[in-house]
């Protein structure tokens, strides 16, 4: 691991430096400001006081559920939702979907998860609100997914193809492994995004707070910045080849 760090004011004469200072806290405000609009549309409607204690706009949701979707997915693209929300997905040379969504309802038995036009959705029987906590499963490796969280972890693995993947995530860690992809943008206010063994031609990373790691990954364009934090290149591990003679 090598990390390369300088200080600007040795190269650039102030005014140029002040220029790029005022471009850097224009994109980082950028990002808190993203991050807190994702933040506040979790934490107004949803409250989380336990595992199975949570409410939303008043309405407390005690009980889990979980269903398996699994069908022919013919769509380019795929929009996932959530207040607090992991997410864990494989791209796999199928053309079908198989997600298993857990979420949390009023009363046993009263809701439903459900795709309709490209996006995931809930519905239930007493019109009482639904909570996806967590979405697992495999998707078609050329999907193009688009995905905004308040917080919690994502890691997508196996994509390949010419779609575009797009995160918007408040708090939490983000993970793309194994993939060749066209575009990738992941815009976060607390978490650090690691790219392991891509190919992505456009990459776009803002992080607020946390660490942009790339390891044994190649982009063609990107465009980088970090608040607090680095950007951390990891080579590959050399391959050591023993001298000598039998």
């Amino acid at each position: 691991m090598e990390i390369v760090s300088w200080n600007l004011h040795q190269y650039l004469k102030p005014k140029t430096f002040r220029r790029l200072e005022m471009q850097h806290l224009r994109d980082l405000f950028s990002i808190v400001l993203v991050s807190l609009i994702m933040l506040v549309l979790a934490s107004c409607h949803i409250a989380i006081k336990g595992q199975n204690d949570t409410a939303i706009d008043g309405t407390k949701l005690k009980y889990d559920n979980e269903i398996t979707l699994s069908d022919n997915y013919d769509l380019s693209d795929l929009e996932i939702l959530g207040g607090t929300l992991s997410i864990s997905l494989k791209g796999h040379a199928d053309s079908d979907m198989t997600l298993a969504i857990k979420y949390r309802e009023y009363e046993p038995g009263d809701a439903v998860a459900y795709i309709s036009n490209g996006k995931i959705r809930t519905k239930s029987k007493s019109g009482k609100p639904v909570s996806i906590y967590n979405v697992t499963g495999y998707i078609p490796e050329n999907l193009g997914l688009d995905i905004k969280t308040g917080t919690g972890t994502i890691e997508l693995s196996g994509l390949k193809g010419q779609q575009n993947i797009s995160i918007i995530s408040g708090t939490g860690d983000i993970e793309l492994t194994d993939s060749s992809i066209k575009v990738f943008s992941a815009k976060a206010g607390t978490g650090s995004v690691t790219l392991s063994n891509n190919q992505v031609n456009t990459a776009s990373i803002k992080i607020g707070t946390g660490d942009i790691i790339l390891n044994n990954s190649k982009i063609n364009q990107q465009e980088f910045s970090t608040g607090t934090g680095k950007i951390i290149q990891k080579e590959p591990n050399p391959v050591h080849k023993n001298k000598g003679s039998i």
